[in-house]
């Protein structure tokens, strides 16, 4: 991999030959010999793994075991996927890194290349991220969904730099050339909700919370000129539980599930508004739901059956799903230590 990494394919070669040999179920060196080949041949990108790679794969379960088993894998989807992992656990510099390394193979992708302004504007680097937005805006005319996404990453990388009015206008400019397009509405909202916070956090409440109502107030027009749109009243929902407001949360999940029966999301966000605002057994029903249709390895709908059995003084249930909780939790879970000390309260109980 780092040799093939330095440009040296052909000595990468003989050592994926080796790996394969030292072990046939190595599936990571199986599709690296196979890119490596192609890439000497041709210089392309893998257009598909071999019948062979494919059976391989199928002996490991998810990327975490397949890397601990075989090693990483030098192609630029599997690039994007850790450069997605890392992302979400702040890790923006490795994220760049591997994104980097998927546009060593793939110089011209624009969805890569914008991957990679995110996560620039993640790392707090506006800069990087609005050079990174203005090579990119030729190659997204055409693609309303793109131009949106660029748009959104160039007005927070603006209110990265403390110019809000300047973030507000590229949104509200989005917004109306691109109506039907639920991201720009959505990140409007979300800019008034992070300046809002920014106010909060200040001290000027009254400002704050004039912010918060612009960002209802956005979504509240999308939804008033598509009545019928599911996300737009998912987005409202999600907001009004953010702002705290549980009742009516609870309210438009129910609507996002008139309209989209099979909507795990808008089902467990019910459950949690439900027990938020005190209806246990709404909540109950929602999260008993979430299992039989959805999941049961979801460490969220654990912990929301384990309070509801807590508050009902049902220590026995509360036990059970508190220990579900920690089995599907991530281990740096800070919520997961409160939980802990619950259990070693309800061994008390009995």
């Amino acid at each position: 991999m780092e040799l093939q990494r330095a440009e040296r394919f052909n000595d990468a070669a003989k050592f994926f030959e080796e790996a394969v040999a030292l072990n046939p179920d190595n599936a990571a060196a199986l599709i690296n010999q196979e890119m490596n080949e192609l890439w000497r041949k041709e210089h392309k990108r893998l257009p598909k793994f071999s019948k062979n790679a494919e059976e391989k794969l199928k002996l490991y379960h998810g990327v975490d075991s397949l890397i601990a088993a075989c090693g990483p894998i030098d192609l630029p989807e599997f690039a994007m996927e850790i450069a997605q992992a890392f992302a979400q656990t702040g890790l923006y510099r490795q994220s760049a890194q591997m994104i980097q390394r998927a546009l060593a193979y793939a110089p011209g992708d624009v969805l890569y290349q914008t991957a990679l302004a995110n996560v620039e504007l993640m790392a707090q680097k506006p800069d990087r991220a609005l050079a990174l937005v203005s090579a990119l805006r030729p190659k997204a005319a055409g693609d309303p969904a793109l131009q949106v996404e660029l748009s959104r990453i160039q007005a927070f990388a603006q209110y990265g730099k403390s110019n809000f009015t300047a973030a507000e206008k590229i949104l509200k400019d989005e917004v109306n050339r691109s109506p039907g397009q639920d991201a720009g509405h959505n990140a409007l909202a979300n800019l008034y909700a992070s300046y809002a916070i920014q106010l909060r956090d200040k001290g000027d409440i009254a400002a704050a919370s004039a912010q918060f109502t612009n960002a209802l107030r956005v979504l509240e027009d999308q939804i008033r000129a598509q009545p019928q749109n599911p996300s737009a009243h998912f987005n409202y929902g999600n907001l009004l539980m953010f702002m705290g407001d549980y009742a009516r949360s609870a309210d438009v999940f129910t609507k996002v599930l008139e309209l989209q029966k099979d909507n795990g999301a808008a089902l467990l966000n019910r459950a949690s508004s439900y027990l938020q605002s005190k209806k246990l057994d709404e909540a109950k029903r929602d999260y008993e739901d979430m299992l039989s249709r959805f999941t049961t390895t979801n460490f969220r709908v654990y912990y929301g059956l384990g309070e509801i059995a807590y508050q009902q003084k049902d220590w026995s249930a509360a036990k059970e799903n508190f220990e579900k909780y920690l089995r599907y939790v991530p281990a740096n879970s800070g919520e997961a230590q409160s939980i802990r000390k619950r259990l070693e309260e309800l061994k008390k109980k009995g």
